[in-house]
């Protein structure tokens, strides 16, 4: 006898109800299962120390959650959204009064010159399904110790930055905690991070509002001065993320908040000394190429453990022999003791870098040459003195300075 409607109905119904399993489904996997970034990149940080580095394009409520870089794996490509976008640029011009650029460099006074070409996206580059603030910054200037038109990039979504080559292509990610040694001492040393103190921030007024913050760690306190302009967004907070990576420290939206366009700062170091840069060129683009921000390159080849190479820095061979020319007469001998890179200025022309343990000499074509040295960060200045060969300095050691003849005349006196 030939089944009901009703019956029928009733098994149409129950097999409608059971799950269906189809090879589309078998080969995407469970939802539960760890997304394959999580074999790239470490889980999210969790509570206090996740920060707003962006804003979902999606859902304009939502901070992006940060993750940090890891050292030694290969990032995973970037979506570039189109082919020009809008962002900013601003000029870091960094003030080193040890540094003269004078007619003696010519064409090349130029490179006797620190500063930082700064361009950055709001949300141009799609990570993760999100869109994602970036950053880069070209060095600029003959004084670092990387190569003109080397890049230090970063995005809203990860903690730390990445080296791109002049090339464009090669890369190497330097980790939270690594920046400082990076332009200090050129290694990618992962450093512990300190605690901040933020001094509550005094606002003035003359036209646009101007917010001045402390932040204090152990190592030393950064002023930074900045004007309030709501339209600049996160603009700003990629970039005082870098500053605060100089004191090792991490202190996100109440140091670093949205709305807020740099304009000058100085780090005062525990051990003397400091750094100032001043900011201008504030400009907005509409120009652009987000491929130039994606993190990592676009087409990127990874070296890890590699760093860009040095070259001729400050100056090439020729024009160092041009300006401090060898001869037969007394020497004048230059050894850093100190554990850090130090940039050597004979009359307040870039004459050497300097590693540690490294020496350095030559004959003076006149009498009289003043001598200074200094790091990057301007944690170390030594010098200032007039010498007259021959003379041998020690930078860092007591004493510094020692002249040859005085010290046959100590050795033979009875």
């Amino acid at each position: 006898m030939a089944p009901s409607n009703a019956v029928v109905l009733t098994i149409a119904t129950l097999l409608a109800c059971e799950p269906r399993t189809t090879p589309q489904t078998e080969q995407l996997g469970s939802s539960n299962e760890p997304s394959p970034n999580a074999q790239i990149l470490p889980e999210p940080l969790s509570g206090a120390q996740n920060r707003a580095g962006g804003v979902n394009a999606a859902s304009p409520a939502q901070a992006l959650v940060r993750k940090p870089l890891v050292a030694d794996r290969a990032l995973r490509d970037e979506n570039v959204l189109g082919t020009s976008a809008a962002g900013f640029e601003f000029v870091v011009d960094f003030f080193w009064p040890e540094v003269r650029r004078g007619p003696e460099l010519g064409e090349r006074a130029e490179l006797a010159h620190a500063s930082w070409l700064v361009e950055g996206l709001s949300g141009a580059i799609e990570a993760d399904s999100e869109r994602v603030p970036h950053q880069r910054v070209l060095l600029k200037g003959a004084l670092f110790q990387l190569p003109q038109d080397t890049e230090i990039r970063s995005r809203g979504d990860r903690f730390g930055h990445i080296v791109v080559w002049p090339d464009g292509r090669s890369y190497r990610t330097v980790p939270e905690g690594a920046l400082s040694a990076l332009f200090e001492e050129r290694r990618v040393d992962v450093m512990p991070p300190f605690a901040a103190v933020i001094g509550a921030p005094e606002v003035s007024s003359d036209g646009k509002k101007v917010v001045v913050r402390k932040i204090t760690s152990p190592l030393g306190e950064l002023t930074l001065r900045s004007s309030e302009d709501a339209e600049w967004s996160n603009s700003g907070a990629l970039f005082c993320d870098l500053l605060l990576e100089f004191l090792r420290v991490r202190e996100g939206e109440a140091a670093c908040p949205a709305g807020e366009i740099p304009l000058e700062f100085k780090f005062v170091w525990a051990e003397g000394g400091e750094l100032r840069a001043t900011i201008s060129g504030h400009k907005r683009r509409t120009d652009l190429r987000p491929s130039d921000f994606s993190v990592p390159p676009v087409m990127p080849i990874f070296k890890p453990g590699e760093l860009p190479p040095q070259g001729a820095q400050p100056w090439p061979e020729k024009t160092q022999r041009e300006l401090w020319p060898s001869g037969t007469g007394p020497q004048l001998s230059f050894k850093n003791a100190l554990e850090v890179p130090m940039l050597l200025l004979l009359d307040g022309l870039p004459a050497v870098r300097l590693e540690p343990d490294q020496e350095w000499q030559f004959a003076a074509s006149r009498p009289g040459v003043r001598y200074q040295a200094r790091d990057f960060l301007g944690q170390h200045l030594r010098g200032g003195g007039l010498l007259n060969a021959p003379a041998v300095v020690h930078l860092g050691a007591e004493p510094e300075l020692v002249r040859p003849e005085a010290v046959t005349q100590t050795a033979t006196s009875p």
